[in-house]
Order: structure tokens, then C-alpha cells, then sequence
């Protein structure tokens, strides 16, 4: 925790504090923790968990309970695959 810390509270200070208004990290426990250091050292910062993160945990949770849907975003996942191997600038 305090490895994850010490690197979002330097580039909150490289980049000026009175810069940075939110801190997003997966929400993991350790980046639980550091959110909570960052919001205590300065109180205007906000810690935010990654919204992607926990639809992915959400989507797997679905996905292990029911099969119908876990084809189904197999499917969405091979089609993304698709178009980003294929994707030309």
C-alpha cells in the first residue's frame, strides 16, 4: 500500500495539488487504502474507484452464474478482438 501511495502522492505533487481534483484506481484493497491516505492528506482530492474495473467484476460474476450470457459476451469479446487487430489508422 504504501509503494501505491507514495507514487499517486508524487504525481499529485509534481503536478501541483491545487491541480488535482480526483484520483481514479482499480479498487483493489491496496488502492482502497492509498484513495483513503490521499483523501486524508489533502481534503479537497477525491479517490474514485474505476467504473470499468467493476463492470468487469460484474460482468464475470454474471458470467460464472449464468451460461447464456457468458456465450454472449464470449462472443462480444472475439468481435472486439476482431476489430482491433484489424483496425487501420
Amino acid at each position: 500500500m504504501k509503494v501505491h501511495c507514495n507514487v499517486i502522492i508524487k504525481s499529485i505533487e509534481q503536478r501541483g495539488p491545487n491541480r488535482v481534483v480526483q484520483v481514479i484506481t482499480d479498487n483493489a484493497q491496496v488502492c482502497k487504502a492509498a484513495g483513503l491516505i490521499i483523501e486524508g492528506r489533502y481534503a479537497h482530492i477525491f479517490w474514485t474507484p474505476c467504473i470499468v474495473h467493476n463492470l468487469n467484476l460484474i460482468l464475470e460474476e454474471i458470467d460464472n452464474t449464468v451460461p447464456w450470457i457468458k456465450e454472449i459476451t464470449g462472443e462480444a469479446r472475439e468481435i472486439i478482438k476482431f476489430i482491433t487487430n484489424h483496425h487501420q489508422s
